[in-house]
């Protein structure tokens, strides 16, 4: 059953985390104008780019944090 709540409390913690990083690269990236055309749109709005290393951080960031749960269980 342990095993069960770490997992899940890592897919609510990834989702979590990966919001909050991506909501804060895309105000950085709408002030430093790293902008582009959003190809797949008719008007073609502009988005921010290189949303992805936001979402590479936040599984790096996770999965230390599991790896933490799991190294150092602390059940008497």
């Amino acid at each position: 059953m342990g095993e069960v709540l770490i997992g899940l409390f890592h897919l609510v913690f990834v989702f979590v985390v990966t919001l909050f990083i991506t909501k804060i690269w895309i105000k950085m990236a709408r002030r430093n104008a790293l902008l582009g055309k959003d190809m797949n749109k008719y008007k073609k709005p502009l988005v921010a780019e290189a949303g992805g290393a936001g979402v590479v951080v936040s599984i790096v960031l996770t999965i230390m944090v599991y790896i933490f749960f799991k190294t150092f269980n602390y059940r008497s």
